[in-house]
């Protein structure tokens, strides 16, 4: 473990976690995401990681803080960049509930959310064809986010996305 600011950080794995960024953190964060986004404006549409491990709500409570100034910088970098905000999980109800979770603390966060943020990404996985299960997920995830306050938001279903026909 290691002090940070007024924060603990500390290391699991292969991930930081943190359930309190100091205001020179995120300011940084902030900093280093305008100049990259500036750098490249070719890229218009930018995503953070993908399946967030934040298992307290300190944890998320702190990440949103981070993904809220780094929406910040990337605007400051190019105002005419999208930012994904939320890294997707599996659609299953337990992915699906922690997504809408963080959706719901960002809106709090900034009740302006649901206009800053086009679009949204969760995993399908559909096997094959004949899964009718995967609509119905598909179906609570969107009414999910539009009881989370995200009533226009577009969902991209890039991983998973699939079925493989039986070929012998």
């Amino acid at each position: 473990n290691a002090d940070i600011g007024k924060g603990k950080v500390r290391r699991e794995g292969y991930e930081w976690r943190d359930e309190h960024y100091p205001e020179e953190f995120l300011l940084w964060e902030e900093t280093n995401v305008c100049a990259v986004v500036k750098r490249h404006p070719e890229v218009r549409h930018w995503a953070l990681n993908t399946e967030p491990d934040h298992q307290t709500a300190a944890e998320r409570d702190a990440f949103v803080q981070l993904l809220l100034r780094i929406y910040k910088g990337m605007k400051e970098g190019n105002p005419d960049a999208d930012l994904m905000p939320y890294g997707a999980y599996n659609m299953f109800q337990q992915g699906r509930a922690s997504v809408l979770d963080m959706m719901r603390r960002i809106k709090r966060a900034d009740p302006n959310a649901d206009k800053i943020f086009p679009y949204i990404e969760i995993h399908t996985y559909r096997e094959l064809p004949e899964r009718p299960e995967v609509e119905d997920d598909l179906v609570a995830f969107v009414d999910g986010l539009r009881d989370a306050g995200y009533p226009d938001i577009k969902v991209k279903t890039g991983e998973g996305g699939y079925y493989m026909p039986l070929v012998n």
